[in-house]
């Protein structure tokens, strides 16, 4: 148990030291940047590092080497649930919508005038259809 006077020094040495550790991270990686040209592969590896998650530590447990070294109490017993079902109330008021349309004009333009031509190539005119 901590008195509150030194769970909160504690507290503030932590924090103070976040943004300490957060500054040296940043500047690691703008050291390994700076030689990016040599082909250090920098980019590459601050990815990783960002992207990875951290390791989580390995912890060896003891397990008996068979069941009978352990005891078990067990109660067998019966699960009751009981659920009442409401039923769903939808209020819904029905609207017409609203379409607003201004008066405008349109002109109708035509680019070229409908025409329509024939030529006849060659001398030899098939007229059988």
């Amino acid at each position: 148990m901590k008195t509150p006077y030194r769970a909160a020094t504690e507290h503030i040495q932590k924090a103070s030291q976040q943004p300490a550790e957060y500054i040296a991270l940043k500047n690691s990686e703008g050291e390994q940047l700076k030689k990016i040209e040599h082909g250090t592969g920098a980019i590459q590896r601050i990815a990783r590092e960002r992207t990875q998650p951290e390791q989580s530590e390995l912890h060896l447990e003891y397990m008996p080497k068979h069941a009978f070294r352990v005891s078990f109490d067990f109660q067998p017993s019966t699960v009751s649930i009981q659920a009442n079902p409401n039923e769903t109330t939808v209020h819904v008021e029905k609207r017409e919508p609203e379409i607003k349309v201004d008066r405008w004009e349109t002109q109708a333009y035509m680019k070229q005038k409908p025409s329509l031509s024939f030529q006849v190539v060659g001398s030899h005119v098939n007229r059988t259809m």
